[in-house]
């Protein structure tokens, strides 16, 4: 039997469900995000799959399971300690195993599950070691639906798993199965949550700063130091990040359109060079901070006006969430509380019109030459990489 917590049971998100080649694709995407995440930290371990669950072996458990809690795909990941299948010697186990974590007078739960042929079920198994564990300790006392301690127990194949500890992980799909997205920044942290989430679908981010420079509005240096963060969950992909200078083109708007215009405009503006930058990057979804009314320019019917300013997909995860909601993802990304980092420019927004008629704004940005101007600032982008 291995030591405790040497060996860590990993399991799969949503992939699970995925079947044939896709599944099979989406695994290989996994181990790979695995490897490229411990060997990051620099850790030694060893890998091995079976069907549904993935098992890594580490001296280093502690810290194999901080980092791979941070990995796309992975739903929850538990230290275990593995051991026979043969149910007097699993019971033992159990008992030896439960008893530190069991102080007197607690309530516990036993869950156990199986896959294969054994000559008992998983509710015998659970049963057994129920009894086992109070019969050692008489003051116990179970308790299915509120436990003050849960034990779980595994049966695959020929090994037995057993822990306590079923530490949630971040979810999703694995990094790179959904393709490359321009994730825009101009809407501050909110910006960021949104490329996270999609990240957490899948997509490997390009990150595109909008430079309001002299309006106000991060810096590029700023911009992307508050990305850094992002670089933890996605450890083997290129994190890209450009910075486009659009002062000119937010000058020019607010020098010649109407100034209940000033934001869809602006906002149009940027899709614009989002779906430039996709050309040239590949990428087949732009991603927007936006949430449903926030502002006047992110009413419905505004945002659909906006969104004629792209020629892709433009993904909106945060649309539906309040500001408590996105405070709480950011911080589970490890970014800055969300309002803690204004983003917007310094041009007077005052009095948007919440109904922006497309053929008005349309007519505004042709005088302005709006895609020329847009197509210039992007030519003059900034590349790193993150």
């Amino acid at each position: 039997m291995t030591g405790p917590g040497s060996t860590l049971l990993v399991r799969y998100g949503e992939l699970a469900r995925r079947t044939g080649r896709t599944r099979r694709t989406f695994e290989r995407a996994l181990l790979k995000n695995i490897d490229e995440s411990l060997l990051d930290e620099g850790l030694a371990y060893e890998v091995r799959r079976e069907p549904g669950r993935i098992f890594v072996v580490t001296s280093e458990p502690e810290a194999a399971l901080a980092r791979l809690r941070d990995v796309f795909g992975i739903r929850s990941c538990s230290a275990v300690i593995e051991g026979p299948t043969d149910l007097d010697a699993l019971v033992k186990a159990g008992v030896r195993y439960s008893m530190p974590l069991l102080p007197a007078r607690t309530t516990f739960a036993v869950r156990a599950r199986r896959t294969d042929d054994h000559p008992y079920t998983s509710m015998e198994l659970a049963r057994t070691l129920g009894a086992a564990i109070q019969k050692k300790r008489k003051t116990l006392r179970v308790d299915l639906d509120h436990p003050a301690v849960e034990l779980f127990v595994e049966v695959r194949q020929k090994r037995s798993y057993i822990y306590h500890d079923r530490g949630r992980a971040v979810g999703g799909l694995p990094l790179g199965t959904e393709g490359r997205s321009v994730a825009l920044l101009n809407d501050g942290m909110d910006s960021l949550v949104a490329a996270w989430l999609m990240m957490r679908r899948g997509c490997v981010p390009l990150l595109l700063h909008i430079g309001h420079d002299p309006h106000g509005g991060w810096g590029p240096d700023e911009a992307f130091d508050a990305c850094r963060p992002l670089k933890r969950f996605a450890t083997g992909h290129d994190i890209r990040f450009h910075s486009v200078p659009f002062g000119e083109v937010l000058s020019a708007i607010a020098g010649t359109a109407e100034k209940r215009h000033l934001c869809v405009l602006c906002r149009r503006a940027a899709l614009m060079a989002a779906d430039l930058v996709a050309d040239s990057g590949k990428a087949d979804l732009v991603v927007a901070g936006d949430t449903l009314g926030h502002s006047g320019a992110r009413t419905l019917h505004n945002l659909s006006v906006t969104g004629q300013g792209c020629g892709r997909t433009v993904a909106r995860p945060l649309i539906g969430m309040d500001r408590s909601e996105v405070d709480r993802w950011a911080e589970r990304a490890g970014l800055t509380p969300a309002r803690s980092l204004a983003a917007c420019c310094a041009l007077d927004a005052s009095g948007q019109g919440r109904h922006a008629k497309e053929a008005e704004v349309a007519d505004e940005a042709m005088l302005l030459d709006l895609r020329e101007l847009v197509a210039d600032a992007v030519a003059r982008r900034e590349r790193r990489v993150l």
